[in-house]
């Protein structure tokens, strides 16, 4: 067992596991569709990438379930986000409260005064994207992690 992961071999681990994302409203297990994308057809999974509404750099929203979703690499990569439809995107599945929670927490990021994430804030993100993972292996019968993968303190 994982008694003690570094920070930095927990943040590489987190980067693997937020993929599990990509499964988020898939119907089949097989493909789902973009967050953002027009077009809504379904896109084999292993295309899709785990878009983050408030980007990365900003540790503090990096891992938070809401700031995620599905996205293809063209709205993703190309469109940085595409933010507009992102925006409505949680809007739309989590709500008003969700979306001001997100941007009003950025300003931190953008200002320079957050502070860095914990050790301790890490490893709870780390054993909530193990479960879901796990929750997705199970239900649709994929390997996404190494088996050796286990809850951490």
């Amino acid at each position: 067992m994982d008694k003690k992961l570094t920070i930095p071999v927990l943040r590489k681990r987190l980067d693997t596991l937020l993929k599990v994302v990509r499964y988020y409203g898939t119907q089949d297990g097989v493909t789902n569709t973009c967050a953002t994308c027009a077009t809504k057809l379904p896109i084999p999974i292993k295309d899709l990438q785990c878009g983050h509404f408030i980007k990365r750099g900003n540790q503090r929203l990096k891992y938070v379930s809401v700031n995620l979703m599905p996205q293809c690499r063209r709205c993703n990569h190309f469109l940085d986000g595409a933010q507009d439809k992102a925006a409505y995107y949680i809007l739309n599945k989590h709500g008003v409260d969700t979306l001001k929670f997100l941007v009003e927490n950025d300003f931190e990021w953008l200002t320079g005064t957050q502070k860095p994430l914990k050790r301790a804030e890490l490893v709870r993100y780390y054993n909530y994207w193990l479960s879901e993972n796990r929750r997705i292996e199970d239900k649709w019968k994929v390997s996404l992690i190494p088996k050796s993968w286990e809850r951490t303190e």
